[in-house]
């Protein structure tokens, strides 16, 4: 947070507590930096207590118009036992409108859907990534093969650049036989070293980025991943109506409700484990 909200990367800069206008130049885009720092104005949902009204607060949007999904419970009192009774309800706020400038929904009727259809809909997420202990296994001890083919690549890869680094620095000394001999003027060898500390540089740099690949990040995702799509369903069970929907959060993007019927797309590592299970050649 305090990186995003730090003026030194929008131009500015405090000197003696006095602030100035910088003339650095700036990384981060001005229209990047203006569209984050406008979400800084926007004020914090807040959270509804108790059990209902988790899937609320712009998280699900209406895939028709675009407007939020919002919590709206109905106290009923049923006449027949004087029971007073809440039915917790979800519908779209409604909030834009057409070209003649008349509500986006006709009409609310058919609009509210049920807190337990929802949920209902949602838990149907687990059954397209749960995957058993045994194939888990099986995709582990596949992933550990890819994973040492790919260590021993980047290996391979640094043992080049080194050989052609001890090259750069042959070339160096030659260059310097060379002058020292005559052969070649001042301006001949300063523009040959400086070819060859560029060469250098520009070798060190890209081993630094193959020493960075993402090999290990990835192995990490991919375990972490596996060991979740495993054990899903019992999370989910031990888990409150708000630790659901911060579990949903990990799984799903571009939550949407379209009527009464719930449209998502999984995250992407989600995704490829949910087209594992389906497939028999999955590796």
């Amino acid at each position: 947070e305090w990186r995003l909200k730090c003026k030194f990367y929008s131009g500015r800069f405090d000197w003696k507590d006095i602030e100035y206008e910088g003339k650095h130049p700036l990384f981060i885009p001005k229209p990047i930096r203006d569209k984050v720092a406008a979400t800084f104005k926007k004020k914090k949902i807040k959270r509804i207590l108790g059990d209902y009204g988790a899937l609320t607060g712009g998280w699900l949007t209406c895939a028709d118009c675009g407007c939020n999904i919002v919590y709206d419970p109905h106290t009923k009192k049923i006449k027949a036992t004087g029971e007073i009774r809440t039915y917790h309800l979800y519908h779209c706020t409604n909030g834009k409108t057409d070209a003649d400038g008349a509500p986006w929904h006709k009409s609310r009727k058919g609009m509210y859907v049920s807190e337990d259809s929802l949920w209902e809909q949602f838990s149907s997420v687990l059954d397209e990534i749960v995957i058993s202990e045994e194939l888990a296994e099986k995709i582990t001890e596949r992933l550990n093969e890819s994973f040492l083919k790919a260590e021993e690549r980047m290996k391979d890869a640094l043992r080049k650049y080194e050989a052609a680094l001890g090259g750069i620095d042959e070339r160096k000394d030659q260059a310097y036989d060379l002058f020292a001999t005559g052969t070649l003027d001042s301006e001949m060898f300063q523009r040959q070293i400086q070819r060859l500390k560029t060469e250098k540089e520009q070798m060190i740099a890209e081993m630094d980025r193959v020493k960075r690949s993402t090999v290990g990040s990835v192995k990490e995702i991919a375990v972490s991943t596996l060991q979740l799509a495993t054990s899903v369903k019992t999370l989910w069970n031990s888990r409150s109506a708000w630790e659901r929907r911060e579990f949903l959060e990990k799984l799903l993007s571009n939550q949407r409700l379209r009527g009464a019927t719930v449209e998502y797309e999984l995250r992407k590592p989600f995704q490829v484990v949910s087209q594992m299970q389906r497939n028999s050649k999955w590796w």
